[in-house]
């Protein structure tokens, strides 16, 4: 009995682990530090803008955790701020 309990057990932890790095796989692939930003081009950065928000929209819709939909605002808001301070530094 001892045996069979350590079983479900273990395959237990083994689901939640999948589970957990199924959201640490998607919850990374909206960060996008500053530093990458600095790397794209206009057209990269714009195309990178489209995307983030593409899947904004996918996981408003599919009610997703709101962590999750919190991080790719805030990517979007990285590339929109490092864009706009890019201009003004152009201008001057």
């Amino acid at each position: 009995m001892v045996r069979s309990q350590s079983l479900i057990f273990s395959s237990v932890n083994l689901k939640s682990f999948y589970r957990l790095q199924n959201k640490i796989t998607k919850y990374k692939m909206a960060i996008i530090k500053f530093k990458d930003i600095e790397k794209l081009s206009q057209n990269e950065r714009e195309e990178r803008i489209k995307e983030l928000r593409i899947e904004l929209i996918k996981n408003k819709v599919a009610a997703k955790a709101k962590t999750n939909i919190r991080e790719i605002k805030r990517a979007i808001a990285r590339v929109l701020t490092f864009n706009r301070l890019n201009n003004k530094a152009v201008e001057k």
